[in-house]
């Protein structure tokens, strides 16, 4: 069962809004009928959850879902660990955080290896706030099985100044034994991807095979480097997600593509819209 704060809002004529902590309340005998239940909590959302709006989910399997900045919302998390305190683990937490608040984000996790089972942690930033709070995630994974994703979109440094700077923080994290989920890579601006940058991408990805979505749309590929990245991404054997639109790709590189689409098995969905990959590369894609 997936519910949304938002989503659980009945609009009547007149302006008569029946909230979500309202329908929850009416709602709680079929709640309690659930074994497992996915909470998806946004923005509005959030500022809502109290502590009486989690305690009607008691008794259930849950995962807890924040798909906006932490620090925008810090209170629902608080609400969230103080209503189960005491009583039950929750399954997981998945919680969007900006760089800068990774480490106050860490503080309110102290403790929480008594109520959550596991925690997925969607970073947006920069290679600097990832250096910044390794020791801290470690410290956290220690505890509580962790996993990441990693948002670089707007990381000036490694998308022109010091591209080997992504190279040297995320080959620190295997012998951490986090798992890196998500990578995002994606540029805005149409950025050339060298043969050596991409050599540089094609050097880290076998070190994350369990790495599930990969996004490099925007970047104006290379052919040497889409050659090279093509031949990296059969190593990633969970990608279920994958994005090279926008990437200049060709024919040639298409073909490449197809090949390693063949061993991602488990691959659902595929982006390679704004390319000239032409009738022999989409016909081998679609094969």
């Amino acid at each position: 069962m997936n519910l949304s704060v938002d989503l659980l809002q009945l609009y009547f004529p007149k302006d008569r809004l029946l909230t979500g902590r309202l329908v929850c309340k009416e709602l709680k005998s079929r709640i309690e009928q659930f074994s497992n239940i996915s909470l998806t909590i946004s923005k509005s959302g959030a500022y809502s959850s109290t502590v009486s709006f989690f305690s009607f989910f008691l008794g259930t399997d849950l995962n807890f879902i924040c798909k906006i900045p932490w620090s925008e919302t810090q209170t629902w998390l608080t609400n969230l660990f103080q209503s189960f305190r005491g009583t039950q683990r929750i399954r997981s937490v998945q919680i969007h955080v900006i760089g800068p608040d990774v480490l106050s984000l860490l503080q309110v996790l102290k403790g929480a290896n008594t109520l959550v089972s596991s925690f997925a942690i969607h970073l947006h930033g920069t290679c600097s706030d990832l250096n910044l709070s390794l020791d801290h995630l470690l410290a956290l994974h220690r505890s509580i099985p962790l996993e990441l994703e990693l948002d670089l979109r707007y990381d000036g440094e490694i998308h022109s100044a010091r591209p080997a700077l992504l190279r040297d923080t995320l080959t620190k994290l295997p012998p951490t034994g986090m798992e890196l989920t998500g990578l995002d890579l994606s540029h805005t601006s149409s950025e050339l991807l060298s043969r050596e940058r991409g050599r540089l991408v094609a050097e880290i990805l076998p070190s994350f095979p369990e790495l599930r979505s990969l996004r490099l749309g925007g970047h104006r590929l290379a052919p040497e480097a889409s050659r090279t990245i093509c031949s990296a991404l059969c190593s990633l054997t969970c990608l279920n997600h994958l994005d090279l639109s926008g990437g200049d790709l060709g024919s040639d590189c298409a073909t490449f593509l197809a090949r390693a689409v063949v061993v991602l098995t488990g691959l659902v969905e595929l982006h390679v819209g704004d390319n000239a990959v032409g009738i022999r590369g989409g016909r081998a894609l679609i094969q």
